[in-house]
């Protein structure tokens, strides 16, 4: 583990991570750490000193008390699928629609097995652009009495989710006082954050509300083709990221997360589920654990097989027991 962190103070402070934000750099820069132009290198042990200041644990509050969710330590939390644009019904597969989405929800719902619905089970792509988090929002909220996750991919949709869940749980004020919606924001791997992805982390973190910092690597494309060197690439991303939540509001709640896969050396396309994947996050929530955060698996149930079949059920069974297998958290 030792060696570990020290490639990752070594990434963070000689190659260092390019922010796309004019308030991320200011906020690195008054932290001490060294900005040139729109590059941010670290000082050796900076995004660890970051990391310790969130919390290991904490809550989110959902409409329904009992559908709360505790996130870190031993807890686990299941959710729907997040972000296919195609729905497939037997040998069809169409474009998602409002009324997928509606369906999935209240599925959703009615499952006694999955926490959360997420973001966006499917894309309604009936609605248009400028106004669907709306959509996906109040659907969430009129469907579900769950914990939902809000639009982070600019501020004005960041901001009108932050309002809709102060509706729901009594006012701005009380929202940040016990939060009650979270966010994933991706890393635009390999070690930059856009100007998209950082407008929606500000505005949730500034609101106290949960981060999801989301490196996406598939190794041999946006990042190195070995597993150890990946790791390296992957932790300084969702660190840096977990440093800047900190610099805006300390102690603000976030989680490390990861998306760890391979490509295929051949065809170039992603090869999901397989051993790479596996090894990938069982060290990734190992590391979540030594570092004292909770941690997005970003395993779920991927495979790369484009039918129900066996292999569509062992890929997807390598990557989600590595998230029962990865340890428990400890500081």
């Amino acid at each position: 583990m030792c060696s570990r962190l020290t490639s990752l103070d070594h990434t963070g402070s000689e190659v260092g991570l390019r922010f796309d934000h004019p308030r991320a750099l200011e906020l690195f820069r008054d932290a001490g750490q060294t900005v040139d132009g729109d590059v941010v290198r670290f000082d050796p042990g900076f995004l660890q000193a970051q990391a310790a200041s969130a919390p290991a644990e904490f809550r989110v509050q959902a409409r329904n008390p009992a559908r709360s969710l505790e996130i870190g330590g031993d807890h686990m939390v299941f959710a729907a699928t997040n972000g296919p644009p195609f729905v497939r019904a037997g040998d069809e597969r169409r474009d998602g629609s409002l009324a997928d989405l509606e369906c999935f929800l209240a599925l959703t719902q009615a499952s006694g097995v999955l926490d959360t619905p997420g973001r966006n089970i499917v894309e309604p792509n009936d609605v248009p652009l400028d106004v669907r988090h709306l959509v996906r929002a109040l659907e969430a909220i009129r469907l579900t009495d769950m914990v939902w996750a809000g639009e982070p991919s600019s501020q004005f949709a960041a901001e009108d989710c932050l309002a809709m869940a102060a509706i729901v749980h009594g006012g701005r004020d009380r929202l940040e006082a016990a939060p009650g919606v979270i966010t994933n924001v991706n890393v635009n791997s390999p070690l930059q954050f856009d100007s998209r992805m950082l407008e929606g982390l500000l505005a949730f973190a500034a609101a106290g509300q949960p981060v999801m910092v989301t490196p996406f690597l598939l190794m041999g494309a946006m990042a190195p083709v070995s597993v150890a060197a990946a790791l390296v690439q992957q932790t300084t991303e969702a660190l840096a990221g977990v440093a800047l939540i900190q610099l805006v509001r300390p102690g603000a709640p976030c989680v490390m997360g990861s998306f760890l896969s391979a490509t295929d050396m051949q065809s170039g396309s992603p090869s999901f589920g397989g051993p790479e994947s596996a090894l990938g996050l069982l060290a990734s929530g190992q590391i979540a654990r030594h570092l004292g955060l909770p941690w997005r698996s970003g395993g779920g149930t991927l495979t790369s097989s484009q039918v129900v079949d066996f292999q569509a059920g062992y890929e997807a069974f390598n990557t989600l027991s590595s998230a029962f297998m990865a340890g428990k958290i400890r500081r």
